[in-house]
C-alpha cells in the first residue's frame, strides 16, 4: 500500500492518464473538462449547447474596435462638457486701459513678466488666473470688480 507522498503521486498519475487527450473549456463561472467521448455526449445537452452559444455570441459582440469607439465617444462627450475657461476669458469685454492697469499690477505682483501693452492675450489671462488663485478667488481669468479691486490694492501696496 502506498504511503502519503507515494499515494498523492499515484493519484496525480491516474488523473493525468484519465484526462490525456481531453478538451477543456473555461466559462466565467464554470470550468468544464472532459474526455472526447464525454464531450460529444455533453454537446447534445441543452445546457452545454446554450453555454457554448452564449460564449460565442459574447465573444463576437466584444470586439476591441467597439470598445475603443465607445471610449473615444465618451472622451469626446466629457471634453465637450468641460467649459473652455481661457476662451471665455479671452473673449471678455475689457478695455485696453483696464487690461493695461491689470498688467501693471500683475508685474508688481510678479505674476506677469511681459510688457504692459493693454492687449488681452493668453499670457495675460494666465497671469490673471495665477493672481486669482494666489488670492483665493475663482481662477477664471476674468477681470471682474473683485479681481480689479485686489489688483489695485496690490499696485498701491508696492
Amino acid at each position: 500500500m502506498p504511503t502519503g507522498k507515494d499515494h498523492e503521486h499515484t493519484r496525480a498519475q491516474k488523473h493525468e492518464e484519465k484526462t490525456r487527450g481531453s478538451i477543456s473549456f473555461a466559462f466565467p463561472a464554470v470550468a468544464l473538462s472532459c474526455g472526447r467521448d464525454a464531450l460529444r455526449a455533453a454537446a447534445r445537452q441543452p445546457l452545454v449547447v446554450g453555454c457554448l452559444t452564449l460564449l460565442a455570441v459574447a465573444l463576437a459582440g466584444c470586439s476591441r474596435s467597439d470598445t475603443e469607439d465607445r471610449a473615444r465617444k465618451a472622451a469626446e462627450k466629457i471634453k465637450e462638457s468641460i467649459p473652455d475657461v481661457e476662451a471665455k476669458a479671452l473673449a471678455q469685454k475689457a478695455t485696453p486701459e483696464q487690461v493695461k492697469r491689470a498688467q501693471e499690477s500683475l508685474i508688481v505682483a510678479k505674476e506677469y513678466m511681459g510688457q504692459a501693452d493693454g492687449r488681452l492675450d493668453p499670457v495675460t489671462v494666465n497671469a490673471i488666473e495665477a493672481f486669482q488663485r494666489a488670492h483665493g478667488l475663482r481662477d477664471d481669468g476674468m477681470l471682474n470688480e473683485r479681481t480689479e479691486k485686489l489688483l489695485q490694492q496690490t499696485l498701491g501696496e508696492k
